[in-house]
């Protein structure tokens, strides 16, 4: 059993809804009876070791719901934190670059996991997580390293954490079900939304760099720069115009196993999760054909030719919902 945690099974489901115990440290107000959320079963074993891994000052946190541009800024921040070593990013897969901290708690498997791996790696790590406030390692709230939030229009992310369900876990539904398991709190990571209405509070903590993937897109250079001055690296008009390219979607969603011969301006494939996807097609759908890529269109608004206009409509009045409760706008947040 849990020392910090209670954890409810989801009718007819592999998922927990998990609860905390306490809630103490945590950087904003917390009801612990009505805040939780829901996750593999597998999840249950591995809450008190994230709970009580050790936090370094100099760590670099990358926090974010699953598809909301998660891969593109680990790449930006892995290249900020080592020189624009594009050599190594277009050798060396990124989640070997990057450990995913709860990774073994998707995937179970024996020693040693993310969390050794994590332990005994040297310093400055940069870690990358799904989890929200209240699952993420406690040290995290006293320590307060240097954590990165990104977050995306939920519209865009619900279509795109579609077709990722249905490829690499099995979801069978169709996307209205998709959607409804959704607004109903039944999916993994569910209630979605919340973790970015938690972090907004936070946005205006020193420790935190509060951004969305629509500002990254809408002007990638002002965020580079932001995010320079947040981890104290300073970058030359060549780095800058590397970095553009090395980030454009177009090199980032290449799978192609092509090395980089004359320059840096080379497809990269290190940055589409193959090994991590199969691992995950191994355990939840293995009898399906792996026809998927991770880093997908890339674009803002993609939703309209994904998501029917009822469907949208939905998403769009249950989110609102969330948002008015914290007194802003979806606008602000993601595109402000």
């Amino acid at each position: 059993m849990s020392k910090y945690f209670r954890c409810e099974p989801v009718k007819g489901t592999k998922l927990i809804k998990i609860f905390s115990k306490y809630n103490e440290n945590l950087p904003i107000e917390f009801d612990c009876n009505q805040r939780f959320t829901i996750l593999q079963t597998f999840h249950q074993e591995y809450l008190d070791e994230i709970q009580e891994l050790e936090v370094r000052k100099d760590d670099i946190w990358v926090i974010s719901q699953p598809k909301s541009g998660t891969t593109w800024m680990l790449e930006l921040v892995w290249l900020l934190q080592n020189n624009c070593d594009f050599e190594t990013a277009l050798k060396v897969e990124q989640e070997v670059r990057v450990p995913f901290l709860e990774f073994c708690s998707y995937v179970p498997k024996e020693r040693p996991n993310s969390f050794d791996e994590i332990a005994k790696m040297s310093s400055p790590r940069i870690i990358k997580s799904h989890l929200p406030i209240h699952l993420l390692p406690k040290g995290l709230w006293t320590v307060k390293p240097r954590i990165i939030f990104i977050t995306r229009n939920p519209k865009d992310t619900i279509a795109s954490f579609y077709p990722h369900c249905c490829t690499v876990t099995a979801f069978e539904g169709s996307k209205e079900d998709f959607v409804n398991a959704i607004i109903e709190n039944k999916m993994r990571h569910s209630p979605f939304g919340v973790q970015t209405l938690e972090f907004w509070q936070l946005r205006n903590e020193p420790y935190i760099f509060f951004t969305s993937f629509e500002r990254m897109k809408k002007d990638l250079r002002s965020v580079i720069l932001g995010l320079s001055a947040f981890l104290g690296k300073n970058l030359d008009e060549n780095q800058m115009v590397k970095l553009l390219d090395h980030l454009s979607f177009e090199k980032m969603k290449e799978t192609r196993k092509e090395k980089c011969k004359k320059n840096f301006f080379s497809d990269n494939p290190m940055c589409n999760h193959i090994s991590e996807i199969k691992q995950f097609k191994e355990l939840y759908n293995p009898a399906k054909e792996l026809n998927f890529r991770f880093v997908r269109k890339g674009a803002v608004g993609s939703h309209k030719t994904e998501l029917s206009e009822d469907l949208i409509e939905r998403i769009e009045k249950w989110y609102k919902k969330h948002v008015d409760r914290y007194g802003v706008t979806a606008e602000e947040i993601f595109f402000a």
